[in-house]
């Protein structure tokens, strides 16, 4: 279908000030900005399926930053906005095409129009634009095939996107310079905690006292998760797709590893009787600027983390107060009226863009991988195809298995957010809702994190924020 007269478009959108929607582009945005990573890309995976169920050909027009195959290419599925198309931005999806901003309420109607059939035939438009943050297994009905969080979201992962050469480059260099080889397996933690640059206020997203014992909490979860994935030798099972399969493949690596390490250590938990794990370069991941300078130097055993300050790809130029690693000059500074100048300044902020998802990388190539409930976290691990996985607390875009404990402190957040917003501060429902409450903080001040083994707050582990 892609190219042939009759063919038709569904398209996600994300506008940049001055870019083909003028100055329309934030309106058209859901969120303005289009939000984070992690949303565009399960933007464009619930978009799919809506694409496969109205016959029309998916493509993806991001103007801001830069275009996303600066970021990700295409897997199997083609969705670049090429020139044989002869398809104009300006005339053609923001003139004359149809448009929604799939979020909320919004969202609905787009959903609405879709089971009225107003996307299908031969008289529905050919060109339709959507600009969402929709999760990609969000139920739609009608035509539109249902999806799990899980293996299968997986392939989809997999079948749209890859990492750019440019992406692949910067991350390699990034993992060499913590002693990670080639090829060679290593464990991540993904803390998102804010700090990256564009980002007006920290993600309130953890309470477990500050980021050191939240940091030792996950290391005794990266010695569950690898001690997990030893004791896997079950194979993989029938009719599962290439990306599970994969990963058994890396499971079987480290396995082989684990049999042959020189150096091998028995995890915080295993008992004597346990088989050796192999010691593997801990890779830390985060905005948090003080973790992360402590990982850049060595001073976290055994955490490391590569030289990389994170940007939100939401901006498109560095606020004046932002200082960058090397020195970059002028990346604040406002657009030129001269085409050229002002190409050179975008070309610069997509460069620091592309140094800045190294991090993104670095999770989806790691053999085992700790997350955060965070869309950056997710769409890394369902690229990555890890089944050697888990994450602090629970995301309900993922079917990864919780740390140990921390599911109990994420129902106790989950009552508090509940009796918030419902009328609960009296009768049998506030009652039973503190009674189930005691319980989870009885069982959250049994576990114990750390090497000094000290008891886990039983305050509310999660203050979250989806991004």
């Amino acid at each position: 279908m892609r190219g042939r007269p009759d063919a038709r478009y569904l398209v996600f959108v994300c506008y940049k000030r001055g870019g083909a929607a003028g100055a329309d582009a934030l309106r058209r945005n859901v969120w303005k900005d289009c939000c984070g990573l992690g949303d565009r890309m399960r933007g464009i995976q619930f978009l799919t399926r809506i694409a496969a169920a109205t016959k029309r050909v998916l493509l993806v027009w991001q103007e801001s930053p830069a275009p996303l195959e600066r970021f990700l290419v295409p897997g199997a599925i083609d969705w670049r906005l090429t020139p044989e198309l002869g398809i104009d931005p300006a005339r053609d999806l923001v003139q004359g095409a149809t448009h929604y901003r799939a979020t909320g309420k919004e969202q609905l109607l787009f959903q609405e129009d879709i089971l009225k059939g107003l996307l299908s035939g031969h008289y529905s438009p050919r060109y339709v634009t959507v600009s969402t943050n929709a999760a990609a297994e969000d139920e739609v009905g009608g035509p539109v095939p249902p999806i799990l969080p899980g293996p299968l979201l997986s392939v989809l992962s997999r079948a749209l996107f890859r990492l750019s050469p440019e992406v692949e480059e910067a991350t390699q260099a990034a993992l060499s310079a913590v002693g990670v080889k080639p090829g060679q397996p290593y464990v991540a933690l993904h803390l998102r905690l804010g700090g990256q640059i564009g980002e007006e206020n920290s993600i309130r997203r953890f309470s477990l006292g500050g980021p050191d014992e939240l940091l030792g909490f996950a290391t005794q979860c990266v010695s569950d998760v690898v001690h997990s994935l030893h004791n896997r030798s079950s194979p993989p099972s029938p009719g599962l797709g290439d990306a599970y399969r994969s990963v058994m493949r890396e499971s079987a690596g480290l396995h082989r590893a684990v049999d042959t390490g020189a150096r091998a250590v028995a995890p915080v938990g295993l008992g004597e009787g346990d088989a050796p794990w192999p010691d593997l370069p801990h890779v830390l991941i985060t905005d948090n600027t003080e973790l992360r300078k402590r990982g850049v130097s060595g001073a976290m055993d055994p955490w490391v983390s590569p030289e990389v300050r994170p940007v939100h790809i939401g901006i498109n130029r560095l606020p004046p107060s932002a200082a960058w690693p090397g020195g970059v000059a002028g990346a604040h500074a406002p657009p030129s009226s001269a085409s050229a100048a002002a190409a050179a300044l975008d070309e610069q902020m997509t460069r620091l863009h592309i140094a800045s998802l190294a991090d993104f990388g670095v999770l989806v190539k790691a053999t085992c991988l700790v997350m955060s409930p965070s869309g950056f976290s997710n769409q890394a691990q369902l690229l990555g195809g890890q089944r050697c996985a888990m994450v602090l607390g629970g995301d309900e875009h993922s079917t990864v298995r919780p740390c140990p404990g921390t599911e109990a402190t994420w129902r106790l957040w989950f009552w508090r957010q509940w009796c918030r917003f419902a009328n609960c501060r009296k009768g049998l429902t506030w009652r039973q809702s503190r009674r189930d409450g005691e319980g989870l903080r009885k069982c959250a001040g049994k576990l114990r994190v750390g090497e000094n083994g000290g008891e886990v707050s039983d305050r509310g582990f999660f203050e979250q924020r989806r991004d």
